[in-house]
């Protein structure tokens, strides 16, 4: 997975997420993110079991694919990087690079298998804020 994405667009996505993740997460994945990038759009998804979010960002994506990080981490490293895009690229064993302007950061992420899966909606239930 290799994308590029506005600073502030991936932020604020993340903190529309981050709140569904609780400070004692009875699984250490329902402290991740799910992040999937396909086509021109960037997902990321959070869930407690009980509750998940899902939030869509216009991103450019260069390699398609899936993977769940430490969602307060990452939110924390995006926020205070310089303000120019962001790219983000995976690697076949789940490690991170997450680079802006000089500076460059190292997550290990969980794969996405792990993820649990959020309920489908028919699309006469959804809506979209923008």
């Amino acid at each position: 997975m290799k994308f590029k994405i506005n600073r502030d667009h991936f932020s604020n996505g993340l903190q529309q997420v981050l709140n569904v993740v609780g400070s004692k997460a009875s699984m250490p994945i329902l402290s991740n993110v799910l992040i999937e990038a396909v086509g021109e759009t960037l997902s990321v998804t959070t869930t407690n079991l009980d509750l998940g979010i899902c939030a869509r960002i216009k991103a450019s994506v260069e390699d398609e694919g899936a993977i769940t990080l430490p969602v307060k981490r990452l939110a924390t490293i995006v926020k205070e990087l310089p303000n120019s895009d962001v790219s983000v690229e995976a690697s076949p064993n789940n490690q991170v690079k997450i680079a802006s302007g000089g500076s460059l950061f190292k997550i290990m992420g969980i794969s996405r298998d792990e993820f649990p899966a959020l309920p489908e909606f028919a699309d006469d239930r959804s809506f979209t804020i923008e």
